[in-house]
């Protein structure tokens, strides 16, 4: 496994962790991977795992999760943001 498909991996699961906090479903989820990554998203499936996976119902959740999600987040929506005025600029 290259070091980019790790980093995407760590990047994508931040990304959801915070999603769920949020309260995003996995179908809205999936939504906005679509949007801003395309082709190159997550599978619905893999996002609905990983969410149920990052239910903050569960008691072995550690904190430094939701810190990373936050990084995560801040970059996913850092990113989307160039993307769309680079589509605009088109």
């Amino acid at each position: 496994m290259s070091v980019s498909l790790k980093i995407d991996k760590i990047e994508y699961g931040a990304v959801i962790n915070l999603f769920v906090k949020d309260g995003l479903t996995p179908n809205e989820i999936h939504s906005k991977f679509i949007k801003v990554y395309g082709d190159s998203s997550p599978s619905f499936s893999t996002i609905k795992k990983w969410a149920a996976e990052f239910n903050p119902l569960k008691p072995e959740l550690n904190p430094i999760c939701y810190f990373l999600a936050l990084l995560g987040a801040h970059y996913f929506l850092h990113v989307s943001r160039i993307r769309v005025k680079l589509l605009t600029l088109r």
